[in-house]
C-alpha cells in the first residue's frame, strides 16, 4: 500500500479529505449503471465459490434471505444449510458456518439491507471450517461494538491459522451523516457496562467518532465516517490491509446508490428503496 510508513491516522485523515492515494487498504469506487442493476464486486473474496453483489434497489432482487434489522447488537448464528431462516430472525448481524470440506448450499443467497448505514461482509476460513459474517452498522450498532462482538464470538473457532476477506460497502458519511453526541454517548455508556460485565469480550475499544472526523463536529452533533472508523478498528485489530476492500461511495451524492435521508430531493426513487448487499454462488447468472 502507498505511504504504508506514515501514521495510520494521517492516512485515514487524508482518505477522509478525498485523497484516495493515501488509502491503507484496497479501494473500489465502482457504481452500477442504473438503480435497477446490481454490481458484482471484483475480487472481493478469496473463496472462489462465492461472489458479492451490491444492488441499489432491494425490491428488484428476489430470493435473498436477510434478517429484520433492529439497530442494535444482536447476532444470529446458523449453519449455512439453514440460511433461509435468516428471514425469520431479528438481528443486525449474522454468522453462517460450514464444517471442513462442506460446500456452500446451492441455493445460497444471503445479505444485508441498508438505507444509509454501513454494510460489512466478512469471510473467514481455516482447517476447522468456513464462516460468512454480515452486519448492518449504523452509529448505534457501531458504538455498541457490534463488529467487535462478531469477531469475539468467532474467536474460539478461528485460532491463529486463518484466511479472511472483508468488504465495507457504500453508505452516507462525514458531513452528510449528523448524529447527536448525547445519543452516541448513551450507546457508548451501554458498551462500557457490557465490557464490565463481560471482561475480555471486546479486544479493543471501538474507535472514537472524533478520531476520524474532528473537523466535522458542530455543536452537539458529530459527523462520523463509519467506513473509516470501521477500517481503523480492523487495522488496529491486526487485520491485514490487503484483506480489506472498501467500496468508497457516499450515497448522499450518488444517483445509482440512493441515500434514504436524501431521497426526498430525488423524486425518481421510491421511498422504500434500500441498498442490498448479498452473496451467492459464482454459478448464478450475472444479473440479480
Amino acid at each position: 500500500m502507498k505511504n504504508s510508513k506514515e501514521p495510520l491516522l494521517h492516512q485515514i485523515k487524508a482518505l477522509r479529505e478525498g485523497d484516495l492515494s493515501q488509502a491503507p487498504c484496497r479501494l473500489f469506487t465502482g457504481r452500477p449503471p442504473s438503480v435497477s442493476q446490481g454490481l458484482a464486486i471484483p475480487q472481493a473474496f478469496q473463496d472462489p465459490g462465492l461472489r458479492l453483489i451490491s444492488a441499489p434497489d432491494a425490491r428488484l432482487v428476489q430470493g435473498v434471505s436477510t434478517p429484520k434489522l433492529v439497530h442494535g447488537d444482536h447476532i444470529v448464528h446458523l449453519p449455512a444449510a439453514r440460511h433461509k431462516e435468516l428471514a425469520e430472525s431479528e438481528a443486525d448481524a449474522f454468522v453462517l458456518s460450514l464444517d471442513p470440506g462442506e460446500p456452500w448450499p446451492e441455493d445460497l443467497r444471503v445479505g444485508i439491507r441498508t438505507a444509509d448505514c454501513l454494510t460489512w461482509i466478512g469471510l473467514w476460513s481455516n482447517p476447522r471450517g468456513r464462516w460468512l459474517t454480515a452486519a448492518h452498522l449504523g452509529w448505534r450498532s457501531f458504538a455498541l461494538g457490534l463488529h467487535f462482538k462478531v469477531m469475539s464470538q468467532l474467536s474460539e473457532h478461528l485460532g491463529s491459522t486463518l484466511t479472511q476477506s472483508h468488504y465495507l460497502g457504500p453508505c452516507v458519511f462525514g458531513k452528510d451523516y449528523p448524529c447527536h453526541q448525547h445519543d452516541v454517548g448513551e450507546a457508548l455508556r451501554k458498551l462500557d457496562l457490557q465490557r464490565q460485565k463481560e471482561p475480555g469480550r471486546l479486544p479493543v475499544e471501538p474507535a472514537c467518532y472524533q478520531a476520524a472526523s474532528p473537523a466535522d463536529a458542530t455543536g452537539e452533533k458529530l459527523h462520523p465516517d463509519l467506513q473509516l472508523l470501521c477500517l481503523l478498528d480492523f487495522l488496529r485489530l491486526g487485520i491485514p490491509a490487503a484483506d480489506i476492500l472498501m467500496h468508497r461511495v457516499n450515497t448522499a451524492h450518488c444517483d445509482t446508490y440512493p441515500s434514504h435521508r436524501f431521497r426526498g430531493e430525488k423524486k425518481q426513487f421510491h421511498p422504500k428503496t434500500r441498498l442490498l448487499t448479498f452473496l451467492e454462488l459464482t454459478s448464478k447468472k450475472e444479473n440479480p
